[in-house]
């Protein structure tokens, strides 16, 4: 009788090919103005064969000094099965998440980052998705229903939007979440 037991040699290949394509990249929150010490942190333990895991912090120049794209925020590749080796380093607060699970950043968007950050020296970023120029959708209030455009967005989290009526555009100003992106520019 022949053994048809597991082949053992072909379950380890199919193991690693696996731990290789399963490796994702991760958004994690840091605590305020950590990400450098998280990442360090992770270096360290990458050299000493702790985690297998890929970091990448983002940065921007200003006056001289670089600092994160994001704060509080770190990018990580890795298997599922380092999350519980991030997730408890000095400095993490947690991984950015849909639900329980920590939700995944397709490849394309961390390589869209790199290419932003090594192409442009004037990079700012804006706290809201909303643009100058999109369409939008108020949903809360006296006006929920009516469309516009924006046309301008302040750091206290107000928007400027000009609705049509009658021919001719009503300027008005309400918070950032009072309204929804209806179509992209």
């Amino acid at each position: 009788m022949k053994y048809k037991g597991p082949n053992v040699t072909q379950d380890i290949h199919k193991l690693v090919n696996k731990t290789a394509v399963d490796k994702k990249w991760y958004a994690v929150q840091t605590k305020i103005k950590s990400e450098q010490l998280v990442c360090q942190r992770i270096e360290i333990d990458k050299e000493k064969g702790v985690i297998e895991v890929e970091v990448y912090l983002p940065l921007i120049k200003e006056n001289n000094n670089f600092k994160p794209l994001f704060n509080g925020y770190i990018f990580v590749k890795h298997t599922q099965d380092e999350i519980h080796k991030i997730r408890y380093l000095p400095g993490v607060k947690d991984y950015v998440r849909f639900g329980l699970y920590p939700t995944s950043i397709p490849e394309n968007q961390i390589s869209l980052m790199e290419k932003i950050e090594s192409s442009f020296n004037d990079v700012t970023t804006v706290d809201s998705y909303l643009v100058k120029g999109c369409k939008v959708q108020i949903i809360k209030g006296v006006l929920a229903g009516r469309k516009g455009v924006l046309t301008e967005t302040t750091k206290n989290k107000k928007i400027a939007i000009a609705i049509d009526n009658f021919g001719k555009s009503v300027l008005i100003s309400m918070p950032v979440t009072d309204v929804v992106e209806i179509e992209t520019i």
